[in-house]
This record gives structure tokens, sequence and C-alpha cells, in this order.
């Protein structure tokens, strides 16, 4: 009697863990799902001042900290010696939950960056 008493109560534990363990597994399941890449239009990001990174793609320069100012499809990036890159910015751009991610081509040199602004 005593066997199965003690094999009933391990029993019930193990279905204990097995549905903590499954509760927890779906948790991860939700987190992953809420931070899936989506596609905007940068229209959906509204004009303003940002905080942001900004990498120069054609030089392999940065990522910088820096400030961004969005109009329309264009992004100002200004660096702390006070200089500043206007960039033209595609119309399509990634964002997830942390961040929208722009890609964008300096129309006076031609050069291409990359710009993350935290949401």
């Amino acid at each position: 009697m005593r066997y199965i008493e003690g094999a009933l109560h391990v029993m019930l534990l193990g279905s204990i863990v097995i549905t903590g363990t499954s509760a927890c597994g779906s948790g991860t399941i939700r987190n992953s799902a809420s931070e899936e890449t989506r596609s905007d239009t940068l229209n959906d990001l509204p004009d303003g001042a940002y905080s942001c990174e900004a990498f120069n793609a054609t030089r392999g320069n940065g990522p910088y900290s820096l400030d961004c100012d969005k109009f329309g499809s264009s992004v100002t990036i200004h660096f702390s010696n006070g200089g500043y890159v206007e960039v033209d910015v595609d119309l399509e751009t990634t964002a997830d939950g942390f961040a929208w991610n722009i890609t964008g081509t300096n129309a006076d040199n031609g050069e291409e960056w990359e710009i993350a602004i935290s949401r």
C-alpha cells in the first residue's frame, strides 16, 4: 500500500512539472511571435526628432548613436561635430518590436546608410 501511495505521489508531481513546462514553453512561443519583423511604410513613422543608430554601409563606418530628424521620405542624421547628412529613404521599411530599420542613400555622394530608430 505504501508503494502505491509513493507511486501516486511521484505521478502527481510529474504531471505538475510537465504542465508547468508546457506553460513556460507556450510563453516562449508567444514572445517570439510578438517580435516578428513586419513590413511597414515609412509614412507610418511620424515626422519628428528621434534618437537613432546610424551605419554608413558604403564605408563600413559605425554604428553611431546619434540624433535624427524624419520628415516625409528623408531622414537627416546629425553628428556631434555639428555636421549632418540628409538621406533619401526607401518608403518600404521594416519594423520590429524595438526599432524601425530604414535604408537610404545620400543624394550628394551616393553613400548608403542604415538607420535604426527606436520605437
